[in-house]
């Protein structure tokens, strides 16, 4: 009897027909195992973020911690927000601004009984924001989160003093100024001071004008003649200071800061002979002083003195610290 052999190519399809076409190429994915409880839950484990998102008072909330702890639920005022059986190390979600916040975490054993419980409470930074024009009723103070001018906005703070602390200022071409551009005080009165302006910061963006302005101070009272008296006028009132800035910010990359000083300016003099108290609306010869015979001539007031004021900023914790 004669043996029989099989041939190459033959040979080659009776093992692929034997062995399945699925065994030679694929291989078959092993099951998950449940991740080991290796260490237990304790608040140094859990590691906790917040960060702003681009839009103004939303923070994002992160967590993360070592996939050793195994399972893990998450809660806030008791309702279940988040749970892993450990194959998740992380998780975040979003919060406004200003808000305060408990969250409970358990570690759970393997058939879900709880081992282990901690709880941690969140502060979320408060952020403010400015739209069109703002002016200041009382002092204002602001020690929280973001800072926004958004849009052109602009604060007029006259009087008031302004106390910002803030993580961050962000400005799209925003002001700051005490009192408007040739505001004058009334006649015989001084010019108003500005208040102080104390801003700190960590960090700047874009772009903030700010302008300290006293009040110009008022004209001096005309001077009414009459025959018992002489005439005289009143010397221009005094102009209002411009207030103490102090803007400090750690870092400030594409930030650019203009700073304007502007004491207020004394008044004007009031004219002499400007009336009498039979035609009190003439102004005639005033400038030789004839009061028409009623009463003596008189000297002009001088002009009011101007007011002062000091601002001194620094960009970032190396830059020189500049003031004017």
């Amino acid at each position: 009897m004669k043996s029989r052999y099989f041939k190459g190519p033959l040979l080659s399809f009776l093992i692929l027909m034997g062995c399945g076409e699925k065994d030679l190429f694929e291989k078959k994915p092993e099951p998950q195992k449940e991740t080991l409880i290796q260490q237990s839950l304790e608040s140094q484990n859990v590691l906790i973020d917040v960060l702003p998102t681009a839009e103004p008072n939303k923070y994002s909330i992160i967590i993360n911690w070592p996939k050793s702890l195994g399972s893990l639920v998450i809660s806030e005022q008791g309702n279940e927000i988040f749970k892993t059986a450990g194959k998740s190390n992380s998780f975040n979600f979003v919060k406004e601004g200003g808000s305060e916040f408990e969250l409970d975490f358990q570690q759970l054993t393997a058939g879900g009984e709880k081992m282990a419980e901690i709880k941690r409470k969140i502060q979320v930074p408060s952020d403010k924001v400015f739209t069109g024009k703002t002016v200041l009723t009382s002092d204002f103070v602001f020690k929280g989160g973001r800072l926004f001018w958004i849009g052109n906005a602009s604060v007029e703070t006259q009087t008031f003093n302004v106390d910002i602390q803030a993580d961050e200022i962000i400005s799209e071409n925003g002001s700051l100024y005490t009192f408007p551009e040739g505001l004058t005080a009334a006649v015989s009165v001084p010019g108003r001071s500005a208040g102080n302006v104390t801003i700190l910061t960590k960090s700047a963006r874009g772009n903030l004008n700010i302008s300290m302005r006293g009040e110009i101070g008022g004209r001096g009272r005309h001077s009414v003649c009459n025959i018992l008296g002489d005439c005289n006028s009143q010397g221009g009132l005094p102009g209002g200071n411009a207030g103490f800035l102090t803007f400090q910010s750690g870092s400030s990359q594409n930030f650019d800061l203009k700073v304007n000083m502007l004491p207020g300016k004394g008044g004007g003099i009031g004219y002499p002979c400007a009336g009498s108290t039979y035609d009190p609306l003439s102004i005639t010869n005033i400038r030789n002083n004839n009061c028409e015979g009623f009463g003596t001539g008189g000297s002009n007031g001088p002009i009011g003195p101007a007011g002062t004021g000091l601002a001194c900023w620094q960009l970032s914790a190396g830059a020189p610290r500049e003031c004017k």
